[in-house]
C-alpha cells in the first residue's frame, strides 16, 4: 500500500491548495506522530513553509524537527541540510 496522506497532500499542491495541503500534513503528523511515513510528511511541511509560504522561521522549526525526530529522512537528501543550515 502506498502512503494515501502523500498523495492527498501531493493532489492539493498540484491544484494549488498549499492550505489544505498543509492542513492534511500538519492534522496527520499530530495524530500519527509514529507513522512510518511520518518523516516524509515532516519533510512535505518543511517544503512547503520553505518553498511555497517562505515562512523561514517556520521552515525551520520544521527542518529542525525533521532533523532531530526523522534523522534518516533528513539525512537521505542533503539539500535537507544545506536549507537548515541556510535558514539556522
Amino acid at each position: 500500500a502506498g502512503d494515501a496522506v502523500a498523495e492527498q497532500a501531493r493532489d492539493l499542491m498540484q491544484r494549488g491548495d498549499y492550505t489544505a495541503a498543509h492542513r492534511l500534513l500538519t492534522e496527520r503528523l499530530a495524530a500519527n506522530p509514529a507513522d512510518p511515513h511520518a518523516g516524509q510528511w515532516q519533510l512535505a511541511l518543511a517544503k512547503l513553509e520553505f518553498d511555497h509560504f517562505q515562512r523561514f522561521a517556520q521552515a525551520f522549526e520544521a527542518y529542525q524537527k525533521l532533523r532531530t525526530d526523522y534523522g534518516a529522512v533528513f539525512a537521505a537528501d542533503t539539500d535537507n541540510a544545506y536549507r537548515f543550515d541556510l535558514l539556522e
